[in-house]
C-alpha cells in the first residue's frame, strides 16, 4: 500500500472483476477501511517504484530487516488486465475462484523470492517479514524467504483467538513467530 504511489498511478492499483480499483476492504466487525491496494503485475510498478524504494534502503540505511505489511490481494482482486492476462497464459480461468485464489498465490511467492533474492544481494542475512504467507495452506511457501512470521491479530477484526490460534498454526513451518495482538 501507498496511497502516494496510488494517486500518482492509478494504473498500478488492483482491479475488482467489475473493474473498480481495489479501495476498500469491510472487516469482520462490518467497519470499512479505505486505501487502495496496488498489483505487483500492473505496469512498471515494481522496475519504476518498489525495487528502487527497497534497494535504496537496503544501500544507504542501517537496518536489520524489512517489513512488508498487507502484502498480497483482497478476496476477489485482482482482475486488472496483467493479471487476465497472465492466468490465461497459465492456462486458468478469472471467473474460477479457487484458480484466481492459486494464481494470486503464486503471484505473491514469487514477489517474495524475488524480494528476499535483491536483499540477499545487497545485504545478506537480515530479517524478512511478509504478510502474503499469513493464511491457512501458505506457511510451508515461506520456508526460505522469510526470517519469521509475524501474526498480526486485530481484536477487533479478527476476535481475541485469532492471533493464539494462527501463532499454533505457523509454528509448524519450524520459524519463529511474532505477535501483533493489538491496534497499532
Amino acid at each position: 500500500m501507498n496511497e502516494v504511489v496510488a494517486e500518482r498511478h492509478p494504473d498500478w492499483v488492483a482491479l475488482f472483476s467489475d473493474g473498480r480499483p481495489v479501495d476498500t476492504q469491510i472487516l469482520q466487525d462490518g467497519s470499512e477501511l479505505y486505501w487502495r491496494w496496488l498489483c505487483p503485475n500492473r505496469g512498471p510498478f515494481l522496475q519504476e517504484f518498489f525495487w528502487p524504494h527497497i534497494e535504496e534502503c537496503l544501500r544507504t540505511y542501517p537496518m536489520d530487516g524489512v517489513f512488508i505489511d498487507m502484502a498480497g490481494y483482497l478476496p476477489e482482486s485482482c482482475f486488472c488486465p496483467a493479471c487476465v492476462r497472465q492466468m490465461h497464459d497459465a492456462g486458468l480461468e478469472p471467473s474460477d475462484e479457487t484458480a484466481h485464489t492459486l494464481f494470486n498465490g503464486q503471484t505473491m511467492e514469487r514477489f517474495a523470492r524475488e524480494l528476499r533474492a535483491r536483499m540477499e544481494a545487497v545485504k545478506p542475512g537480515l530479517r524478512l517479514e511478509i504478510g502474503c504467507f499469513n493464511a491457512f495452506g501458505q506457511v510451508t511457501k515461506a520456508r526460505g524467504i522469510v526470517s519469521d512470521f509475524y501474526v498480526e491479530s486485530l481484536a477487533f477484526q479478527t476476535g481475541w483467538f485469532n492471533c493464539p490460534v494462527m501463532a499454533r498454526y505457523v509454528s509448524h513451518a519450524g520459524l519463529p513467530v511474532v505477535g501483533i495482538p493489538a491496534a497499532f
